[in-house]
């Protein structure tokens, strides 16, 4: 199996594990929304924006720094080296973890006294931070080594054990506080599973590795991701602040509904970062170092609009719907809910667009673009925020999101222009295929407007399905699409694929002799 094979079904298994996450956690949100309050959603909240920052501070950027080093380690054959690796950065994981497990009660305090969220659950949410800070490094670890198998079932554990306890411990009165002990728990559960699964293969040696070099590419990552985690909660806290919590609720369930498609996003930019790297350290050494670039991000870019473009477009066309169907009432009709959802769910697939060219950035190094672009965001977000969301609410903070995604967007286009690698342009014509076809399968969906859960379900599907024929009549299937599905296919399935593979072109080439015949006027 080649590289790209390789890459190709370690990331489709990624994808369908990720479908499965975010099927999960629907569920999951769907059923805490009818049990809960939407003030209690609205502490949850803020307990998860406390939960994040907690997460990423203490994994100290060597998530990132994973796909990097444990790359380069099993390029020159050191496992003793993985191995160093792992256990020097579980201490330090370990040891910042437990300082701020010290700091943050005292935080809380002064940052969100207005909720008035009891002590008890800050103290249950500071617990849960270095069990989080642990599963999200031995998740990138398991991912540089493309253990792909093993990760999957682990977060499909995860996913699975979150989902049951919260669910159980919240019908059984527990409230606020059956979540966070169904995530405690839950993270708990999957440090034991991936701590196993690391240590796989590593039966050898301890080998020293220089710790400075680590930390000098990991702080760069974590200021990044600080301040990703920083755009991400200021405008819920703003709303919080300024409208109530109960209006913060609402926000966080429309915004958890859109993790989804975060999920999707981050797997396949994240899951194809160490495949990237090495790629652009062999183009460095050539001298189409600038179009093998262009045609790998423009790969990239294609194929995360392909997955999300649909999926935002459909559901925002049948926004309140589902809303309706998964919520209820009181979250499809509260004001200005449906169209801040159809509003986000578009400017998500725009963030997919951004995230999976940071991920290249990221494997240039390009540290300080992040950290200039993440501090101007953040005085764009603020001063967007504290204009729009007293005036408008909840739609006041959609709108936020939405300007400060196209402002970053924009920022992110500039800075790929000046590093001589993206040409924007050559897409458009994709986009208006996949968009058409987005389109199209949406309106079948809002005409025959389901009215169960299971109906609407089984539309979206059909939806998807005439997308991807679309996709097809619209002429946006290319030959490198053909070989993708070959290497993630079964092999039952690879005559079919053949045999569609065939017509397709042979149809293609006949209208392309047929136009060419046509004398000029």
């Amino acid at each position: 199996m080649d590289e790209t094979e390789r890459t190709t079904r370690g990331t489709t298994i990624l994808t369908g594990q990720t479908l499965f996450a975010g099927v999960a956690r629907m569920v999951n949100l769907a059923i805490l929304a009818r049990l809960l309050l939407q003030v209690e959603m609205g502490q949850i909240a803020i307990l998860a924006i406390v939960f994040g920052f907690m997460q990423f501070f203490g994994a100290l950027g060597l998530n990132y720094a994973s796909p990097l080093f444990v790359s380069e380690y099993e390029e020159k054959k050191s496992m003793g080296k993985i191995k160093g690796f792992l256990f020097k950065s579980i201490f330090l994981i370990l040891l910042l973890s437990f300082c701020l497990v010290l700091i943050v009660p005292s935080i809380f305090d002064i940052a969100f006294g207005w909720a008035g969220i009891a002590t008890t659950l800050v103290f249950l949410v500071v617990i849960i931070g270095p069990l989080s800070s642990l599963e999200v490094f031995l998740d990138s670890f398991l991912l540089a080594r493309y253990d792909f198998t093993r990760l999957t079932l682990g977060r499909i554990i995860f996913d699975v054990t979150r989902l049951s306890l919260t669910v159980f411990f919240v019908l059984n009165g527990f409230g606020v506080a059956g979540v966070l002990t169904g995530w405690l728990l839950s993270e708990g559960a999957a440090v034991v599973i991936y701590s196993g699964f690391a240590m796989r293969g590593l039966k050898i040696p301890y080998e020293a590795v220089a710790i400075v070099p680590i930390i000098t590419f990991s702080i760069p990552n974590l200021i990044f991701q600080t301040i990703d985690v920083a755009i991400q909660s200021i405008d819920r806290s703003v709303l919080g602040f300024f409208v109530g919590v109960d209006s913060l609720g609402v926000f966080d369930v429309i915004l958890r509904v859109l993790l989804v498609f975060s999920l999707l996003s981050i797997s396949i930019s994240t899951s194809l970062f160490p495949f990237m790297t090495r790629q652009r350290v062999r183009l460095e050494t050539s001298q189409n170092y600038y179009s093998g670039m262009t045609d790998m991000v423009h790969k990239l870019v294609r194929y995360v609009l392909i997955v999300l473009s649909p999926l935002a477009i459909i559901s925002a066309i049948n926004s309140r719907s589902i809303l309706w169907l998964l919520f209820g009432s009181n979250y499809a009709d509260y004001p200005h809910a449906s169209i801040s959802f159809s509003l986000l769910l578009l400017t998500y697939t725009l963030w997919g667009i951004v995230y999976s060219i940071h991920t290249v950035l990221r494997s240039m190094s390009e540290a300080r673009f992040f950290l200039v672009a993440g501090a101007l965001i953040i005085v764009i977000e603020i001063t967007i925020g504290w204009f729009l969301i007293p005036l408008f609410g909840l739609f006041g903070a959609a709108l936020t999101r939405t300007l400060y995604v196209l402002i970053l967007f924009v920022i992110t286009y500039i800075k790929i222009r000046r590093l001589g690698i993206l040409r924007l342009i050559s897409l458009i014509p994709s986009v208006v295929r996949i968009a058409t076809a987005s389109i199209i399968a949406g309106l079948l969906v809002f005409l025959i407007s389901p009215i169960g859960l299971l109906s609407m379900g089984f539309w979206l599907v059909v939806a998807m399905v005439s997308y991807f024929i679309l996709l097809f009549v619209l002429k946006e299937v290319t030959e490198f699409d053909f070989k993708l599905a070959s290497s993630i296919l079964p092999s039952i399935f690879q005559s079919l694929l053949a045999r569609i593979k065939t017509r397709y072109f042979s149809y293609k080439q006949k209208e392309l002799i047929e136009d060419s015949s046509i004398p000029e006027s």
